[in-house]
């Protein structure tokens, strides 16, 4: 027998996103001459599967198929070849195909788990779940082992019974306790069974078995969203303290149980008294600016307030109180009475500190007197220059407690710049959140094409709103690629980003569709820039920007796959208008994901904007101070003081977003059903829902046909209004194509962790 030439891809699909590693891909193709000419000297037909693994490797799944199937024809009583021209159909999206050699390859390998896996997950994707339990069950019979274990429990999850597919998966992970992904696997089973610490901590020995993996780091922060405890947990603190000093995971999730841990920590007893001291001068009194900030500057607190939003009063009033006492501090000059060692204990959490007030963009109230001393701050920190380089940063720290640095006069920012960035690693994150990300964001607005022109009367007002204060600012994301995800998430597909904002969306739909390309458009170039700059930082190609009404997108000529819109259409003047436009943009078959207000959850935020506008505050800083001093003021059982208990109510940009947006339209499940219906548009599935509301209404009103009926889900909103708290976030696509898609493979994240 000859060479066995391979066929030509156009397009050759892709089975690993790593296989585009130009290193990798050139010794494969070294691997593959050799193996041909090794079959030419040997004509064994293991060299061909061999061939046919290395194809698949490069995600050539034609020549892959083709040695597997001349491979199985020289050595028919193989049950590798049947197994891998199998897997190569799952990936090239033949699954029903695949189907056949699966069960040749069983019948020659009764025992073989790995085929049997396949063929159940082919099975569980076609969404038939009584014939890969089957599957399973067998192969459980003939060996009890962790992987069989695991496919049980992952079916079970599939098929939404998470308290059983926690027990199988379990007993996996007591089999091969070092094995990840069974960790994530019950992590996943035990938070839909709404065994949320359970899965917080099997997710975070995951992590210890994987440090370096981003995609537990993600998962764990969204997990710790959902933590409930009664009593002080060392074991928590240390999980929570190990999450804070992580990168790039979105920390704001471990904020409430961050606060709870914190109020119940015994070693915070000082502490805890001075948050009942409201003020200033009993608060004075009675705090010792060492102690405290001993107290504050361990792992646990100083990464949190550098990196969490308030989320209570008391805690921002005592951040407040703190931050005036530390003005008086140095304008005694008390630092020079202090050894170095104590003083670099007060710059680190004056550091943090300050990139807590920036980050809400001191949203917290100070006095005249205290600005007024500022500027004394400002002539101590020039004298002592970089010859006192500790005592000068220390200042400069406090004076970034009132003010962004950026907006300060250039000698000062040339200062601040010019002292060592190893001060303290909190000194040179300060800087570049206050100086260098701000500057560069400035730079950027030059870069960002424009389309159209801007018209529309409400248009022009979102515009100006989000100019000075673009949202939300972020920090850092769950945005981690999932290397589980199957290859339909990794094609190539066209995604509008409609309403970027600050690029947070963006910046997860990327990671959630790796080979994707973006296009982002939002009215703001203020909050574009803002989303260009995070995408630089963080190394994220095939993005383009363009500052744009969405009314204006008829122009790009351009269809696409994905069209995401959360948060938006409700805050343009006829939202449907707007969703009009962007249906002319998708392709066919393609999925629209949107986010809307609720009318029922948004009651009290109806009622605050009424009284925004009874009371006459207006959208900027002096006004949304007066608000919240009226807010803070009311007894703590009036049901206007809810508000507080809201991340946005301790930001200035988020609080205007929240209550003083210039535009805003609700919707009920009746209302979004009509205009659903107007614009031929389905429901395929939440994108978000909390847990506990998706079980309870599933335990009320079962059935697949259920789901889907908005008139239920009104009737149980109506009773629960909080349901839907933040938004309805929904994916849709066009009415005709809706049994095709849920046919379909998976390519969209719905009711994930």
């Amino acid at each position: 027998m000859g060479k066995v030439q391979p066929k030509k891809e156009k397009n050759p699909k892709k089975a690993k996103v790593g296989s585009e590693n130009s290193s990798e891909i050139r010794k494969l193709r070294k691997e593959i001459e050799k193996l041909e000419h090794d079959f030419k000297r040997t004509q064994n037909p293991r060299k061909l599967t061999d061939i046919g693994i290395a194809y698949f490797k490069l995600g050539q799944l034609d020549n892959a198929h083709a040695f597997f199937t001349k491979a199985s024809t020289l050595e028919p009583d193989n049950p590798e070849n049947y197994k891998r021209k199998a897997d190569c159909l799952v990936v090239a999206g033949r699954r029903e195909e695949s189907l056949e050699y699966y069960r040749i390859a069983i019948s020659m390998n009764p025992k073989d788990s790995a085929t049997r896996t396949g063929y159940g997950h082919a099975l569980m994707s076609l969404k038939r779940f009584e014939e890969a339990a089957r599957i399973y069950e067998e192969a459980l019979k003939l060996e009890d082992s962790a992987e069989n274990n695991n496919n049980v429990g992952v079916l079970l999850c599939e098929t939404k019974h998470f308290k059983q597919a926690a027990v199988f998966l379990a007993k996996a992970v007591e089999k091969e306790p070092r094995n990840k992904n069974f960790r994530i696997n019950l992590a996943k089973a035990c938070f839909r069974a709404e065994r949320y610490n359970d899965a917080f901590f099997t997710l975070y020995d995951a992590l210890r078995l994987d440090p370096r993996s981003a995609f537990i780091k993600s998962q764990l922060s969204s997990m710790g969203r959902h933590l409930a405890f009664r009593d002080f947990s060392q074991d928590l603190k240390d999980a929570l303290t190990a999450c804070l000093k992580i990168d790039n995971i979105e920390h704001q999730n471990l904020s409430l149980a961050w606060l709870r841990l914190f109020l119940m920590d015994p070693a915070y007893t000082e502490i805890h008294k001075l948050t009942k001291l409201h003020h200033y001068k009993e608060f004075k009194e009675e705090a010792e600016i060492l102690p405290i900030c001993t107290l504050l500057a361990d792992d646990f607190c100083s990464n949190a307030l550098r990196l969490l939003y308030n989320q209570a009063v008391d805690y921002e009033i005592l951040i407040s109180n703190l931050r005036r006492r530390l003005l008086e501090f140095f304008i005694a000059s008390e630092d020079r009475d202090i050894s170095d060692k104590n003083l670099r204990t007060i710059f680190k959490v004056l550091c943090a500190l300050g990139e807590n007030c920036f980050m809400h963009e001191y949203a917290a109230a100070d006095t005249p007197e205290e600005l007024a001393r500022i500027e004394t701050i400002k002539n101590q920190a020039v004298e002592a220059g970089k010859e006192k380089a500790l005592a000068c940063a220390a200042r400069i720290a406090l004076i970034a407690c009132y003010g962004p640095l950026y907006k300060e006069d250039e000698s000062l920012i040339d200062l601040a710049r010019s002292l060592p960035s190893s001060l303290h690693s909190f000194w040179k994150s300060l800087i570049t959140l206050q100086i260098e990300e701000p500057m560069e964001e400035r730079r950027l607005r030059e870069t960002i094409p424009a389309l159209g022109s801007l018209n529309n009367e409400i248009s022009l007002k979102v515009r100006e709103q989000y100019e000075e204060n673009p949202y939300p600012r972020w920090r850092y994301a769950n945005a981690q690629e999932d290397e589980a995800k199957s290859f339909y998430f990794k094609r190539p597909y066209e995604i509008l980003t409609a309403g970027c904002g600050t690029g947070k969306q963006v910046i997860q739909d990327r990671y959630m569709y790796p080979r994707a390309h973006i296009t982002a458009v939002d009215l703001s170039l203020s909050s574009i820039c803002y989303a260009k700059r995070k995408i630089q930082e963080l190394g994220v190609d095939r993005v383009e920007f363009m500052h744009a009404d969405i009314l204006e997108l008829g122009q790009l000529n351009k269809k696409f796959d994905f069209i995401m819109c959360s948060g938006v259409l409700h805050h343009m003047q006829d939202p449907e208008a707007g969703l009009k436009v962007l249906l002319s943009l998708l392709k066919p078959k393609g999925i629209m994901n949107i986010g809307l207000y609720s009318e029922y959850a948004r009651q009290t935020v109806v009622k605050l904007r009424d009284l925004v506008a009874e009371k006459g505050w207006k959208p900027d800083r002096e006004g949304i101070r007066t608000f919240r001093a009226y807010i803070n003021a009311l007894p703590a059982d009036d049901h206007l003081r809810y508000v507080t208990r809201w991340r946005d109510y301790y930001s200035m940009s988020m609080v205007r977003d929240l209550i003083f947006h210039v535009q805003e339209h609700r919707y009920t499940f009746l209302q979004l059903d009509d205009m659903l219906k107007r614009h031929g548009l389905a429901f395929i599935d939440f994108s978000f829902i909390f847990p506990d509301i998706l079980s309870e209404f599933i335990r009320k009103y079962p059935g697949q046909e259920n789901y889907r009926n908005f008139k239920l889900w009104d009737e149980f909103e109506k009773k629960r209004p909080e349901s839907f708290a933040s938004m309805y976030q929904l994916w849709l696509c066009r009415a005709e194509d809706l049994e095709e898609i849920l046919a379909g493979p998976k390519i969209i994240n719905a009711l994930e962790v």
